[in-house]
């Protein structure tokens, strides 16, 4: 959906932003791809906060690694954060919900503090937040970028849990992920 011209793609991560989406969607003049599960997530969004198009929410700061996430991915990226901070590296965490319109500037930024890009989406890694975020890092500052996401295969439908282990998209995916962004970095 990211290729359509004039296509708005939104991936929200619990529903306290869905809420919020969904007025940003209904007064949108024109096409939005609105990408939802049918399990509940834990809530992770900070209080106060209202979605707006082309806008990430930073939920974590970091300055060792960035997790840009989206959808459920955001409260397992978080999961691997905790895990990474007690092996001592800061990692921050970014809820890029809007993936088109992509908050670039908040991806040059983590790429510039950071120096090593993990992105967890339930997606397939093709054409979707990790190809975006890479786009992005690739023409505005190369850093080291592993994406986790669904590999090139036809998913199946299920209970979204048994789905993240099994397509390799939970907590510890994304610390695997986390340590071979590291290691590129060095």
């Amino acid at each position: 959906m990211r290729a359509t011209p004039g296509m708005r793609v939104v991936d929200p991560c619990d529903e306290s932003e869905l809420r919020s989406c969904l007025r940003a969607v209904i007064d949108y003049q024109g096409p939005v791809y609105l990408r939802l599960t049918r399990d509940a997530w834990p809530d992770v969004t900070p209080q106060g906060y209202r979605f707006q198009f082309g806008k990430a929410c930073l939920l974590r700061e970091g300055s060792d690694l960035a997790i840009i996430a989206g959808g459920p991915l955001v409260s397992e990226s978080l999961k691997a954060a905790r895990d990474l901070e007690g092996r001592g590296v800061k990692t921050r965490v970014i809820n890029m919900s809007s993936i088109k319109p992509l908050d670039e500037a908040t991806v040059e930024q983590a790429a510039r503090d950071c120096g090593a890009i993990v992105v967890a989406e339930n997606h397939t890694i093709y054409g979707g937040l990790g190809a975006a975020v890479a786009e992005v890092v690739c023409e505005r500052y190369p850093v080291p970028v592993v994406r986790v996401g669904i590999q090139d295969v036809l998913a199946e439908s299920g209970h979204n849990a048994e789905l993240l282990a099994k397509y390799h998209l939970d907590a510890p995916a994304i610390l695997k992920a986390a340590e071979r962004a590291l290691a590129m970095k060095r």
